[in-house]
């Protein structure tokens, strides 16, 4: 990926099982970021045990969708 492209991930995150709440987690559903090549951000707080998906929503100019891997994590 080419120095100062920016693309864009969306994260959607719902509550552990053990959780007093259930279902998406505000603010996670979704919650877009935008990125640089290169560069890490931190989503926010997110209770221990949520899982999150995450899915890039464009190209950013590649020929073929991007692969995310993994693309469900658990907290």
């Amino acid at each position: 990926m080419p120095a100062n492209t920016e693309y864009t991930v969306e994260l959607q995150c719902t509550y552990p099982d053990a959780w007093q709440a259930s279902g998406p987690i505000p603010g996670f559903n979704p919650k877009t970021l935008t990125l640089t090549a290169g560069q890490t951000v931190s989503s926010g707080q997110l209770p221990v045990g949520a899982v999150c998906a995450i899915a890039e929503t464009g190209t950013a100019g590649a020929a073929d969708p991007p692969d995310v891997t993994p693309d469900s994590v658990t907290v």
